[in-house]
């Protein structure tokens, strides 16, 4: 998907310097104004990054045990923005979050480890997505995702 955008934003950028090497005199125009004046919206990436110093987070539980951990999910665009939240194993998350514009929101994620699970590290991700829009000509979705590790202690071990 992100490639598709590359490419795309790419090709909007040669499309002059092609046309203007076919002979036809090609200008580009600044984007029109909406009626109301205001400015076309900046561009909105969103990040989710763990609420505590670091880029990821470990989590320590024994089998059958429970943890929360606490991500923070920004949106850097100048509109309102609804965030879908996806989690791996073991992980749950609230589906979507709302986020004010140039603000973030902190969000708590429930780790559940099943009584069956073995001893070790055991990978998983929560991410947050912002589709773009469907209407624009050009739609861009964003994606951000933390790695959560959860190390399961042996049974009877410390």
């Amino acid at each position: 998907m992100r490639r598709r955008a590359l490419a795309a934003a790419a090709l909007a950028a040669a499309i002059p310097a092609i046309a203007a090497g076919c002979g036809d005199a090609v200008t580009a125009a600044p984007p029109e104004r909406p009626a109301t004046g205001e400015l076309p919206a900046r561009s909105a990436p969103v990040a989710l990054v763990p609420d505590a110093p670091g880029d990821a987070v470990v989590v320590e539980a024994r089998p059958g045990g429970r943890a929360r951990i606490w991500l923070r999910v920004a949106n850097g665009g100048d509109r309102p923005r609804a965030l879908r939240l996806g989690t791996g194993p073991w992980l749950r998350a609230p589906a979507a979050v709302e986020v004010p514009p140039r603000q973030s929101v902190r969000v708590g994620v429930d780790v559940e480890v099943p009584p069956s699970a073995t001893a070790g590290e055991h990978p998983a991700v929560v991410a947050a997505r912002a589709e773009g829009d469907p209407a624009a000509a050009v739609s861009v979705s964003y994606e951000s995702a933390v790695r959560v590790t959860v190390r399961v202690a042996p049974r009877g071990g410390r």
